[in-house]
């Protein structure tokens, strides 16, 4: 009896000894099973719902003291978010690991008719993001640039968590094109913006349909025949002739834009150079419309929108080459007034000092014609002066296209019977 006894102990004591120096035992379980796992730190691959065995000289892997090690767990499943779980594993204690994986059941795609646009997505919550803020924010695999068509895909949560951000595309670029945003289409939206939102659980799809960068310019003019030119700096020049109509195509509108930036510089922030980035929604243009014989016109500050159209009509006033002049009674002085720019000394800073001097040119007397000359031609609104002794002064201003004044003078005193 004793002996059976002492059987018994030694068999109980060898059971004991096994389990405190074999293996570490850990059950990995996911919701739905099947799932690959991957101890992140040892690099033993296992699939749920099983035991993964973990040998005593990996747990230890030199340290044969170590009673706990620290292992993450990670679940991979088609169709599913990846999970990752941290566990404390006791060495030689039964050990469990449960994940509940998150359906992949929410999709985003961006497409641009054509093809091959480059998207920018921002987030109108967070001002200058880091990309630690987008990491904190956009799901696994998304990325705030991208070249369209292009699939997300996310979870519920996921997708709740982005249109709380208020997720929005903050750039469209593809050469040759633009984006209109009013055109935008989003099969989970009745409004058509820029703004970006997902229907947890369903797929979202936003279409940019991108228009041709054709840029067109009309001008009409009064008789036809005028040159037209863009006399900005940095402008395209001559233009053509009326009547015209001029496309500027997409390498147009980027030399144009070039040019612009260039003009601008940069700009010095926190002690370092920065260039000025400016976006252009229109060509800004300044027109002279000139023909032999006429006064040229002046469009100034012309906005024309890119990708779309702006038409002018202009009537053209003729420049006269002989202006007659009459007055009642005759005999009445005509001057033009003029200004010119003359050095006068001045004392206090002993200096000389360019002062503008106002002088009276004469013209004629009254009645006569006056031939204009090409080098020193009346200009439009110059002030005419009507003199002649014993009557008031009167005045007029020029203007262009006129080739007949008649004035008739006040006396100063009037006679009494």
């Amino acid at each position: 009896m004793e002996r059976c006894f002492l059987y018994v102990t030694l068999l109980i004591a060898s059971l004991l000894s096994a389990c405190a120096t074999g293996p570490t035992m850990v059950t990995v379980e996911s919701d739905p099973p099947g799932a690959k796992v991957v101890l992140e730190n040892l690099g033993i691959e296992a699939t749920t719902d099983k035991n993964v065995e973990i040998p005593n000289v990996l747990f230890e892997q030199g340290h044969p003291e170590k009673q706990i090690r620290n292992e993450t767990f990670v679940f991979t499943l088609d169709g599913y978010r990846v999970e990752k779980k941290d566990k404390a594993l006791q060495k030689h204690e039964p050990n469990k690991v449960h994940a509940k994986l998150s359906p992949l059941d929410s999709t985003l795609t961006i497409k641009s008719d054509p093809p091959g646009a480059e998207i920018t997505l921002g987030c109108s919550t967070t001002k200058n993001l880091t990309k630690m803020d987008w990491e904190n924010i956009l799901p696994e695999d998304w990325s705030e640039e991208f070249t369209t068509p292009k699939t997300f895909v996310c979870t519920k949560k996921e997708a709740r968590k982005l249109n709380d951000a208020r997720l929005y595309i903050q750039a469209v670029e593809l050469d040759g094109f633009y984006a209109s945003r009013d055109a935008f289409e989003n099969s989970n939206s009745s409004k058509n913006l820029s703004m970006i939102h997902l229907a947890p659980g369903r797929d979202t799809t936003i279409l940019i349909p991108m228009k041709p960068v054709i840029t067109r310019l009309q001008v009409i003019s009064n008789p036809p025949g005028a040159i037209v030119d863009d006399i900005n700096d940095g402008g395209f020049g001559y233009l053509g002739e009326t009547p015209l109509i001029r496309n500027f195509n997409w390498e147009d509108v980027r030399n144009w834009q070039a040019k612009q930036s260039v003009r601008r510089g940069s700009y010095e922030k926190q002690g370092k150079q920065h260039e000025t980035v400016i976006s252009f929604s229109a060509l800004n243009l300044k027109l002279r419309i000139s023909k032999a014989g006429y006064e040229d016109v002046y469009l100034k500050n012309l906005r024309v929108p890119i990708g779309q159209e702006r038409a002018f009509r202009k009537d053209l006033r003729k420049i006269v080459s002989q202006i007659n002049f009459a007055s009642d009674p005759q005999g009445v002085h005509v001057y033009v007034e003029r200004e010119l720019e003359k050095e006068v000394y001045n004392v206090e800073n002993n200096k000389l000092t360019t002062v503008p001097v106002q002088f009276k040119k004469h013209l004629g007397t009254t009645p006569f014609t006056f031939n204009i000359s090409p080098n020193d031609p009346i200009k439009h609104g110059e002030k005419l002066i009507f003199e002649k002794s014993g009557y008031i002064n009167a005045t007029m201003h020029f203007a262009l296209g006129n080739d007949s004044y008649h004035q008739v003078m006040k006396p100063e005193k009037v006679m009494e019977r």
